[in-house]
């Protein structure tokens, strides 16, 4: 299998840049992760994650970033849309070997038993039924920082990279751990229809008057328009940085 070869390195650092706690600015204190990603245009980069603190509370507390976060899974090296596409091919019945062929003409290099792998994790993701993750996670970060602050991503994918996006992926995070508190597939089927779905699922996350802040795709997208609508009093969006 060929070597796969970063293209550069892209450096990222949070996006709430003061302390939850004393309202100080925090400063970087370490690299949480530094690791190449395979993207679906098949270029790779090195994406760096910093880690910032806060140098007053001296609590041991790290901040890193959720536009990092959110370009690859923990643990994994491909983009979250490869991973997404991975798991549509898989759901509408392309074998193994189809869905690392179609990706190797991307550029993008996969074993046929990576396929399997990543599609078995993530599979139990969307599985899972996820009010009472949203509530232990919500309850555990007021409790640990007196307040919510999440991310949420949505990518299109298809069983073809660059072939037109034919469902969509909906990922939410807990900011101060990137656990993951919400990932959804749905198919895209018509504005109206597509718009009541995205309504459902984010009114999970955002009817909580608790949320300090939302980190979502850019304002160009209508996805980001309609978390906007539907936020809390008081709740303040923030845009994914820009890769």
């Amino acid at each position: 299998m060929s070597k796969v070869v970063s293209l550069g390195t892209k450096v990222y650092k949070p996006e709430i840049l003061t302390c939850p706690f004393c309202n100080n600015k925090l400063i970087y204190k370490h690299t949480v992760s530094n690791k190449i990603i395979q993207f679906s245009s098949g270029k790779k980069f090195h994406i760096r994650n910093l880690g910032y603190g806060c140098e007053y509370c001296n609590d041991g507390k790290i901040y890193s970033s959720s536009t990092a976060a959110k370009m690859a899974f923990k643990g994994y090296t491909y983009s979250t849309r490869l991973i997404g596409s991975i798991l549509y091919s898989k759901e509408i019945g392309l074998s193994r070997y189809n869905i690392a062929s179609n990706l190797l003409k991307a550029n993008i290099i996969i074993s046929d038993r990576n396929v399997d792998n990543i599609y078995n994790h993530f599979k139990n993701y969307l599985n899972r039924a996820y009010d009472d993750v949203i509530q232990s996670e919500y309850n555990a970060m007021i409790n640990e920082y007196g307040r919510i602050c999440i991310s949420i991503d949505m990518v299109g994918v298809s069983y073809k990279i660059g072939e037109g996006n034919l469902a969509r992926i909906i990922c939410v995070r807990n900011y101060f751990n990137n656990n993951i508190i919400g990932f959804y597939m749905l198919d895209f089927v018509d504005e109206k229809t597509d718009e009541l779905e995205e309504k459902r699922i984010l009114n999970k996350y955002l009817n909580n008057p608790k949320i300090k802040y939302v980190i979502t795709i850019r304002r160009i997208f209508p996805f980001y328009r309609l978390i906007k609508q539907m936020l809390p009093n008081g709740t303040i969006l923030l845009e994914f940085a820009k890769f």
